[in-house]
């Protein structure tokens, strides 16, 4: 015996769409200026907030966006920003390290410190991979109070540890045959 399938087609409603608002900013740390976009929630607020931290790379604002607008309909304002030398911010990524990136995420902290419209009790940080390390020195550095630091793919080793993971695993993809020494 033959066995019916049957599919009812329904249609769907769309989800509501909670208003949110971007906000086109520049901040300073030192002679470099940061062009960011502050996401936030429709109403007056002040709301909770976070600071969106790159990991390593030249990176822009645009991989956070997606989150910062999920966060911005659930009441959860985002300060996100292209990278220093990456994007309309200025400065030079490849002769930047880890503390240059950390000031310019403080500046970032301390941008949002100064809204109105942001809860200056409840901000914190969001370090993805390398960012988390940035994330951590950050934390040892700043007088506004953190309310969480979230680490995504963050480092488990130390920095030292990791870029020789780096540089063996760049080796070994780069098609070059290298000695087990090299």
């Amino acid at each position: 015996a033959k066995s019916l399938i049957q599919i009812h087609l329904k249609r769907a409603f769309k989800p509501l769409e909670i208003p949110i608002k971007m906000e086109e900013l520049q901040f300073r740390n030192g002679d470099v200026t940061l062009a960011a976009t502050l996401i936030t929630p429709a109403s007056p607020g002040p709301h909770p907030a976070v600071v969106w931290i790159h990991g390593r790379g030249k990176s822009d604002r645009r991989g956070f966006r997606g989150f910062a607008r999920i966060l911005a309909q659930r009441g959860i304002a985002s300060l996100i920003y292209d990278k220093r030398g990456v994007g309309t911010s200025t400065g030079d990524h490849d002769k930047s390290g880890m503390y240059d990136f950390a000031e310019d995420a403080l500046a970032a902290l301390k941008l949002l410190a100064t809204r109105s419209d942001i809860d200056t009790q409840q901000i914190g940080l969001h370090g993805n991979s390398a960012g988390g390390w940035v994330a951590a020195i950050v934390a040892s550095r700043t007088k506004i109070p953190l309310a969480f630091i979230i680490t995504n793919v963050g480092p488990a080793d130390s920095v030292r540890d990791q870029q020789i993971h780096v540089a063996e695993y760049s080796m070994r993809q780069s098609g070059i045959d290298f000695t087990p020494e090299e």
